[in-house]
């Protein structure tokens, strides 16, 4: 089996992927609302914790999770990343379902 690398190499090559393929885009377009909570709770991170680690209010990081709201950026994705140590399967399946 297997093991998934963590975080630094696998998420950063996933990352760089997902961005030459956006090309211009600054926004992820598409989230998996689930995954990321599911993440969250395996990582004890709350919405507060997680929305200071990317620098906006608590509100805002709400907004970005509904349909109806703001998206994440590329940015911001990555350092929820970071934080959650997704692989970059995670990272992928999340962001870019």
């Amino acid at each position: 089996m297997r093991r998934e690398k963590t975080l630094d190499f696998e998420t950063e090559r996933a990352y760089n992927t997902v961005v030459a393929n956006v090309r211009h885009e600054k926004e992820v377009n598409k989230l998996n609302v689930r995954k990321l909570r599911a993440k969250m709770i395996e990582n004890n991170f709350s919405v507060e914790a997680l929305s200071n680690i990317i620098g906006v209010s608590k509100s805002t990081f709400y907004r970005k999770l509904t349909e109806k709201g703001e998206n994440f950026t590329i940015g911001e994705a990555n350092a929820i990343a970071r934080a959650l140590n997704f692989t970059a399967r995670d990272f992928s399946a999340i962001f870019f379902a």
